[in-house]
């Protein structure tokens, strides 16, 4: 029988799991950053009344079912690919390190992954944390600010509030456009311009997002939502103009955070402050939810949305922190998923 074994996390682990995200946050010099409440964190993952913001595998000693580690995870959301999953952090007690732990818990993501036709999964990671990369390169993950210069943004809480303190721009009756949310009817229109975006940005190849896939990770009976969208509608003829496509996500130093994966304004209404209002629309909704920031991956080639960012006081995480984004491919999920279990 072995030491140990991984399984997904009940509420009654909830209590382990939050003492070995502190313990996590002191070795990262972040104590004084760690803001999430135990019972947040219970009502974040187990509460009635909404999907769960985060799930989590926990690696249970079998002699005296104590949690020696733990990895946490939320669903996100790919226009290019469709279902991935987000891996916030990765914990193993000191004690019990160099048994492969760490190992186990990301093939058993990458099993779950693989079943269930997640198609990547993504993590950030601090530069200074070999352990951490190393890991996620011998499942062939890849550096994505290497390969494709894509950087993380954040907009922390004060900046959401203020932007969602501005008076909205297209809420006027008499205005052009108006920002609303997305129904199932608008799936269409919406998969098109990600088409077109793709397009621009030179990954027309990678597109393999069907439709009828896209309707369903966002408007299933089935399963929550993948994905979130909001759209810029023109008035007069109820024609979309423009999208902002995001996910929730999750920290766990604080707690519920939005994932805004891409804008797209169609290039015969551009220049006329659509994605601005997007995003001041995403503000309002996080300030009024309480996320506690809203981050987006930036190709850095992408001036213009650089820019947006910026005004929205967004900082770069990878000038800032060091923090670089690493991809594990579906091929590669699929190879880890295929290795025989190391816990039984």
């Amino acid at each position: 029988m072995s030491e140990y074994k991984i399984r997904p996390a009940s509420s009654e682990d909830c209590g382990s799991i939050h003492e070995q995200m502190r313990q996590l946050a002191e070795f990262e010099k972040l104590s004084d950053k760690f803001k999430l409440s135990l019972n947040e964190f219970i009502e974040d993952g187990f509460g009635d009344g909404h999907s769960p913001y985060f799930y989590a595998l926990v690696a249970e000693k079998c002699a005296d079912k104590s949690i020696v580690g733990y990895m946490l995870y939320h669903y996100s959301y790919s226009s290019l690919k469709g279902k991935t999953i987000y891996l916030l952090n990765i914990y193993v007690d000191p004690n019990h390190r160099a048994k492969g732990i760490a190992s186990a818990l990301l093939e058993y993501l990458c099993r779950y992954a693989a079943q269930n036709k997640f198609m990547r999964i993504e993590s950030s990671i601090s530069k200074w944390n070999e352990p951490s990369i190393k890991l996620h390169q011998a499942f062939g993950a890849v550096n994505l600010y290497e390969t494709l210069g894509k950087e993380e943004y954040r907009i922390d809480f004060e900046g959401i509030t203020k932007a969602a303190a501005k008076p909205a721009k297209f809420f006027l009756m008499m205005s052009e456009y108006k920002i609303r949310l997305a129904s199932v009817k608008d799936c269409c229109s919406i998969h098109e311009q990600m088409k077109q975006l793709a397009i621009v940005g030179h990954t027309s190849q990678k597109f393999s997002l069907k439709l009828d896939d896209f309707i369903g990770d966002g408007f299933s009976d089935g399963h929550p939502p993948y994905f979130y969208a909001l759209l810029a509608e023109k008035c007069d003829d109820k024609s979309i103009a423009g999208y902002l496509l995001y996910h929730y996500s999750y920290s766990s130093l604080e707690g519920k955070t939005i994932h805004m994966e891409n804008i797209y304004v169609d290039s015969n209404h551009r220049g006329k402050g659509i994605a601005s209002a997007l995003m001041e629309y995403l503000c309002r909704f996080a300030a009024e939810n309480k996320f506690m920031r809203i981050e987006s991956g930036v190709l850095e080639s992408n001036k213009p949305s650089i820019k947006l960012h910026q005004t929205f006081e967004a900082i770069n995480l990878h000038e800032a922190l060091g923090k670089t984004e690493y991809r594990i491919d579906f091929e590669n999920i699929k190879k880890a998923a295929m290795r025989p279990p190391r816990f039984v």
